[in-house]
């Protein structure tokens, strides 16, 4: 089993160009990083959230962190870019909160799939092209110049179509969900409830749990389950640690317990999931869909 000493190694932010004139697809998964790809040629049947769309050229896919997604290729060669974020950083580095809604924010339509205009899609691979160029050539504050450079992407997005992006006047409320998000990134190892969370940010309880499902898309006992399934998932394919080694790290002191949500979550067990899953990407290779 490959070693990885210190996950922090895995990169925040990757973006790369693929042209793929075989591809064999994705099978159901998620992960704790957004995704943005930008389709340049090909035509590819996407399942996400247990929505189905086809994607053809100039349309941009989103994905958010932790929800479900697969894809197949219908039509060869599938051109793309792609661009992923991990969840903690995009919630500390994105500070606008109407241009994080587009990845933090589960849209009421359930439309993944964006098509763009020719000029435009052309224009936002520019910036997916510069944050390449960032990434492969990491001279100092190279990861700040990237996120700086999808902020200025997003913006020119947002001037393109605001509907994209979340319009509520309660943006405060907003900024609550972003930064409750970024504290379950940062002490999910912890014994974390909503009663406790609800005193730390001054909100009710019950207001808290029907915002938090509304802008997320998830409960937050389901959110809060998946997050630590994912950073398992981590330690399990980059890591010998042993289970009951993993389940005290994401907060639960019981090992079978841990083991039964994870079964719950995956289909399957933790160790089959660490012999069925071994890492499928070294730092600074793809490793999208």
């Amino acid at each position: 089993m490959h070693e990885i000493n210190n996950l922090s190694e895995i990169l925040p932010i990757l973006t790369y160009y693929q042209k793929s004139l075989d591809y064999s697809g994705m099978e159901l998964h998620f992960h704790n990083y957004h995704e943005l790809i930008l389709i340049r040629e090909g035509l590819i049947n996407f399942k996400i959230e247990g929505v189905d769309y086809v994607a053809g050229a100039d349309s941009l896919v989103v994905m958010r962190a932790m929800e479900q997604h697969k894809a197949s290729v219908k039509k060869f060669p599938y051109g793309r870019y792609v661009f992923t974020i991990t969840n903690q950083l995009a919630l500390m580095a994105i500070r606008e909160p109407q241009l994080l809604s587009l990845l933090v924010r589960q849209p009421a339509d359930k439309n993944h799939v964006i098509p763009l205009r020719r000029e435009f899609a052309v224009k936002l691979a520019g910036f997916f092209e510069r944050i390449i160029t960032e990434c492969k050539e990491k001279k100092p504050l190279w990861s700040s110049s990237a996120v700086v450079l999808i902020t200025e992407a997003l913006i020119e997005l947002y001037r393109e179509d605001p509907r994209l992006f979340s319009q509520s006047n309660d943006i405060g409320v907003m900024r609550t969900i972003i930064n409750i998000q970024n504290y379950i990134a940062e002490h999910y190892h912890e014994k974390i409830v909503l009663d406790d969370l609800a005193d730390r940010y001054f909100i009710s309880k019950y207001y808290l749990s029907r915002k938090f499902k509304e802008i997320t898309g998830y409960g937050f006992k389901n959110y809060l389950i998946l997050y630590r399934i994912h950073e398992a998932q981590k330690l399990l394919q980059y890591t010998n640690k042993p289970v009951s080694e993993i389940s005290s790290e994401m907060g639960y002191e019981n090992a079978d317990h841990f083991i039964r949500i994870f079964h719950g979550t995956q289909g399957i067990s933790p160790l089959q999931y660490r012999k069925t899953h071994p890492p499928q990407w070294e730092e600074g290779q793809p490793h999208g869909d």
